[in-house]
């Protein structure tokens, strides 16, 4: 197989082969050894996923073939479509393609105008000092836990879905291998708190160009990969920064065309080849620089793009694919692109700071299943930049918060299919009883899904206006108000025949709300509680609710 990038500096045609068959492919499903990592391996067999004939190689005398003919390139071959995508002048015959046996479809992906390519800056030997003092700081801080003054910018935008609370379990990505498709990552590795990119271990590619270089790319990967990466703790923590990164170019910046959606699925193979556990992609499409090649409603059907092809492929390998829902909101368009149609994908739209649908965040497609899946905090959301901090709108950013509290759920329930933590996390969003076409399943509480996928709480439903529980060591409160109401929560010691209020505090809930109470996770490390574990265990919760009326309660045992 031949490799060029010759078409970033000319004008090209491009168009992607399908084969008919891996038949006398040289390799099988029973020796996955043979053309699988073993990271690949071990996720697939980690959630009992089977090697399928999607694994195997493109047979090689196809693409050979292909080569062969008068002025066709062939750029690269997808296994998961079982094709090449190649590049035709101007002595190139179709029909010649279309004559070969094997082939079962030709699809145009657009002529690509020329480009003037971006030369990278020489990195200043400064930032590899920087990059070695972020090192050394995770490293000191691998375990730690941050106030609401620690994340400082960042605070509102996690809280929203209850990130710092899952942070706080210690999970904060760490062993997590997270791939990010985008248009490239301009001065990445400048934002203070990101300097670690500079380490030999990161992974880049660049598909669009094939330098392997991003760093003078488009920005906006950079800005994505802020809202999970960044660890400048008193300024800004992201949602998962002690997760590994990849940074995959997929995307042209300046043209529109269906070959982006071809290179996606490139470096999604490329993201499973390399081990990785998710895959985050603040991209989409629907209209083209040509119209001809635009989508309909229809083809936006959840598996019928390019795009939507590989990435329902990628999430039956058992990694996470997230992807932003668009911000077509408020134009013709109006709806999701792909790949967020994909039935295998999570499509996350973008909600303002009091957890209503942002104006621009595109609207789901009644294709049979529920999309955008959820919401994230993505209107005036604080971006961390080699500059400082600025405010941003997008679902594009509203994916990166969600996909890093996803994450940190996957580091917390390593063994947990994904589809199952999908199910978990609607039981805990907002809309989860009346999704729709806006909202999906709404906002997510991250830390709730926790408790429930543990199996560590205990759920209750009381209708009287005062409820008494006794507690187990550890434990923390989590309710959810059925009305706007005042809340108050005690914790009582046992002392002989009477029972003292050690602790007390007093919520005031809208309808909808949810709370959570600490008091007891507190108090039991404190040096009062700790002198006498047996005497600690005789604490009971005591809840006064303002009215009869139903309420949800769970306790958890905190970690």
């Amino acid at each position: 197989m031949v490799s060029v990038n010759c078409w970033a500096n000319d004008s090209s045609s491009h168009y992607f082969v399908s084969f008919k068959d891996k038949n006398n492919s040289l390799y099988s499903t029973d020796k996955p050894w043979e053309y699988l990592s073993v990271k690949s391996i071990d996720r697939r067999q980690k959630f009992g996923i089977g090697f399928t004939l999607n694994d195997l190689p493109v047979n090689n005398s196809y693409i050979q073939a292909i080569d062969v003919l008068r002025g066709v390139t062939v750029v690269q071959a997808s296994k998961w479509l079982n094709g090449v995508e190649v590049i035709l002048d101007q002595s190139a015959s179709l029909g010649d393609i279309r004559h070969q046996s094997f082939v079962s479809d030709i699809q145009f992906l657009g002529t690509i105008k020329k480009r003037t390519k971006q030369i990278a800056e020489e990195i200043d030997p400064d930032y590899y000092k920087r990059s070695a003092e972020l090192i050394q700081l995770k490293k000191l801080n691998w375990d730690s836990i941050y106030t609401e003054v620690q994340y400082n910018k960042s605070y509102e935008q996690l809280n929203m879905i209850g990130l710092p609370d899952l942070h706080r379990r210690k999970y904060m990505g760490q062993t997590m291998s997270i791939a990010i498709l985008d248009a490239g990552f301009f001065n990445a590795y400048r934002v203070k708190g990101m300097e670690d990119l500079l380490q030999p271990g990161t992974i880049i590619k660049d598909f669009v160009d094939g330098d392997n270089s991003v760093w003078e790319d488009d920005a906006h990967g950079a800005k994505v990969l802020s809202f999970m990466k960044t660890f400048n703790p008193n300024s800004y923590i992201g949602s998962a920064p002690l997760a590994d990164y990849m940074l995959l170019r997929t995307e042209i910046a300046s043209q529109e065309y269906p070959l982006e959606e071809l290179k996606w699925v490139f470096a999604a193979e490329f993201a499973d080849s390399c081990g990785a556990d998710m895959i985050i992609a603040s991209v989409g499409y629907h209209t083209f620089d040509n119209p001809a090649l635009n989508h309909t409603y229809n083809e936006l059907d959840g598996h019928s793009t390019i795009i939507a092809r590989g990435a329902n492929i990628a999430n039956a390998t058992g990694m996470a694919v997230v992807c932003s829902a668009g911000n077509e909101g408020q134009g013709k368009w109006r709806k999701i692109g792909t790949p967020a149609d994909a039935t295998g994908v999570f499509a996350i739209g973008a909600c303002d700071h009091d957890g209503n649908k942002a104006s621009f965040s595109s609207e789901g497609i009644n294709n049979g299943s529920v999309k955008p899946d959820f919401m994230a905090p993505g209107q005036r959301v604080t971006i961390a930049s080699h500059n400082g901090f600025y405010p941003g709108n997008g679902t594009s950013y509203a994916t990166p918060i969600f996909a890093g509290a996803l994450a940190c759920l996957m580091q917390a329930f390593p063994l947990v299919a994904i589809d199952s933590l999908k199910s978990a996390i609607k039981l805990s969003a907002t809309h989860f009883q009346n999704s729709d076409t806006l909202m999906g399943n709404g906002l997510p509480d991250m830390d709730l899904c926790y408790v429930r996928v543990s199996g560590r709480d205990f759920e209750y439903d009381f209708i009287p206006s005062s409820s008494t529980v006794t507690l187990a060591r550890y434990t923390t409160v989590i309710m959810k108000s059925s009305m706007k109401q005042k809340v108050k929560i005690s914790v009582m010691y046992k002392d002989k025949k009477r029972y003292k209020k050690l602790s007390s505090k007093t919520y005031h809930l809208e309808k909808g709300e949810w709370l959570r109470d600490d008091q007891w996770f507190d108090m039991i490390n404190s040096t009062t509680l700790r002198k006498d574990k047996r005497d600690a265990m005789k604490c009971i919760l005591e809840i006064h609710t303002e009215s009869g009326t139903k309420q949800r309660f769970f306790v958890s045992k905190s970690s």
